[in-house]
Order: C-alpha cells, then structure tokens, then sequence
C-alpha cells in the first residue's frame, strides 16, 4: 500500500501513506462515507468534502475508490481487497516493502474495528482521544432494550479500557475476547454512570 493511482500519466509523486480501508455507500451522497488510514495520523471515517490529513480533499467516493485533490492534482484512492493469501495485490508485487507485515496487520485491524463501529453505528466523542463512543441511532433495538440504554448515551470503557481510539479499543477488545465477558462502562445523557456485565446481566 497505498493504492494511490493518478487520472493522468505517471508524473504524479505522492500521496504516500494513505489507504482506504472501507467504504459506506447510501443513496444519499451527503452521508457516504469512508475509512482512510493515514500514516502518522490514524484512521478516521471521512465524508464528501472533507480533508484528510489537512492537506487532501475528498470530492467523491465512488464504490470502490475515492475521488480526491491535493498538491493542485486530482487523483483516486483505491479500496485494494486483499487476496487469498492475506496479503494487498500492491503488497503481492513489492513483498519487499518495508514494514508491508505490520501496515497490513494495522490495516485488517482497522478494518474489523470500523465495520464494528459502523454496524453498531457508534462515534467517538472526541476524535483520537480515548473519550468514549455515543451510541447512535441505528445501535440494534433489541440490544439498546437489554442493555437499557438508548442513542445518546456514551460507552467509557470495556474491562478497565477507556475507548474511542484505536489502542483502547484493541486492547478492550483483546481483553473480552481472551476472558469471554465484559464489564462496560455507560454514561448516560444525565451524566450517571452504570455497568452492564456481560454474559451476566443478558
């Protein structure tokens, strides 16, 4: 990675170290999204119009690209899937990379992480810091009702954790996997606090 091809010609020099990991498409372009890592900076959700890294815009996205600007170019950034064997088709050609293992790693991480994030539609409260998730409309009904919380309501931390970053939560989750239950830590909108112990509170 990255999978940074330009429109025109082979003149173009950068960006390196951005990667799309994911993108969410709707009928509604204004609320499209998609997860760009950037090295350095971590990985974000990012809509049309917004900039990533400060210094790149995103014009479109498209289902398997991004249609960006920068340096006064534009240029697409490509979602590459990864092959059988576990490896991006840029990594497959440059298996000489450097540190090509642990991007890759970083990426499938992210990956699982944003669909989790997306499928229970939760966002940070703070981006980058490990200021917890609200929980957002389309968090399951049946979940919000065994749980008994509701959108709006934040998630602290999950065993000890504090969440809303990408080292919390791996380590979060990392932790209830090994130990097979949870204590999650709720703020309500009030401001109260309470925990729900997984499996037993279900």
């Amino acid at each position: 990675m990255p999978a940074v091809v330009p429109d025109f010609g082979e003149e173009w020099a950068g960006p390196q170290g951005l990667s799309v990991l994911a993108i969410f498409q709707t009928d509604d372009r204004q609320i499209a999204s998609a997860v760009v890592l950037a090295e350095g900076d971590g990985a974000y959700r990012y809509g049309i119009g917004q900039r990533v890294a400060g210094d790149y815009l995103i014009n479109d996205i498209r289902p398997d690209h991004l249609l960006m600007e920068g340096n006064g170019k534009e240029f697409k950034l490509f979602l590459v899937p990864l092959t059988a064997g576990g490896q991006s088709q840029s990594e497959a050609v440059s298996p000489s990379r450097v540190d090509g293992t642990s991007l890759l790693e970083q990426s499938r991480a992210e990956r699982e992480r944003m669909r989790l994030l997306s499928v229970y539609d939760l966002y940070p409260v703070t981006e980058g810091a490990a200021a917890g998730y609200v929980i957002g409309e389309r968090f399951p009904r049946d979940m919000q009702e065994r749980v008994g919380i509701e959108p709006g309501d934040i998630i602290l931390s999950v065993n000890g954790f504090a969440v809303g970053e990408p080292t919390g939560d791996e380590q979060a989750f990392r932790s209830a996997q090994a130990a097979e239950k949870a204590s999650i830590v709720f703020q309500r909108q009030d401001g109260s606090l309470f925990n729900y112990h997984y499996p037993e509170d279900q």
